[in-house]
């Protein structure tokens, strides 16, 4: 499904934000670039630490992903998951990193909800004013 999403998108370079991931995909390895040879790529994937149930919000932290904010100014972010990662609320999310991370917190903690808007500038609406426009999450059930 990632690579019809990719090829349906005619994305030609990919920026794959950690290492893990990148081993874990079994596809083109020319379409994806790995995370220590990224420039300029308009789409990122990246794992997540936990997707909130209540609120459908993505909670991405640094310990994920190899650039701390790589896929704030990529125009296409795809996250990839498990089921396990599923969580009830935000705050679930928060103490289940808090006790995984005790001695190795993350420096960044984000909470994606949805391609952010914004009508600042001449009363115009303008999605995907401050990260990325398009957001897609592949939720994988791993047995």
């Amino acid at each position: 499904q990632l690579l019809l999403l990719l090829e349906n998108k005619q994305l030609q370079r990919v920026r794959m934000l950690d290492n893990q991931l990148f081993e874990g995909l079994q596809f083109p390895k020319d379409l994806i670039i790995p995370p220590e040879n990224c420039s300029g790529e308009e789409t990122s994937i990246s794992r997540c630490e936990y997707l909130a149930a209540r609120t459908g919000s993505i909670v991405i932290s640094t310990n994920v992903t190899s650039d701390k904010l790589a896929w704030t100014y990529c125009k296409i972010h795809i996250v990839i998951a498990s089921v396990k990662q599923l969580v009830p609320d935000i705050t679930s999310a928060y103490l289940k990193i808090a006790n995984k991370y005790k001695q190795n917190f993350p420096s960044i903690i984000s909470v994606v909800n949805a391609a952010s808007c914004t009508t600042d500038f001449e009363q115009k609406l303008i999605v995907g004013a401050h990260g990325a426009k398009e957001l897609y999450v592949f939720l994988v059930d791993e047995e």
